[in-house]
């Protein structure tokens, strides 16, 4: 019996081994997978026509909190 357990066991483990490989495989070469996408995207990317700029220009990561801060007690003080 402790045998046949452990072919159960093993059996089990194998089954849910293939689950897992073949949902890998298709995620990877299904029909929605990784690599058409890959592909899709260098199809699309081929067909752009517009460049990106040579320099870009950064973005303030300024905080504004005092100046948040001051809005929301003259508005306060403005409701009483």
């Amino acid at each position: 019996m402790y045998v046949a357990s452990r072919l159960e066991q093993m059996g089990g483990s194998l089954q849910a081994l293939t689950n897992h490989y073949n949902k890998t495989v298709t995620a990877v070469a299904g029909k929605q997978g990784l690599h058409n996408k890959v592909e899709r995207f260098k199809q699309l990317s081929a067909k752009a026509s517009k460049a990106f700029p040579e320099s870009l220009d950064v973005i303030g990561t300024e905080n504004e909190a005092d100046r948040l801060q001051l809005i929301l007690e003259t508005d306060k003080s403005q409701e009483k």
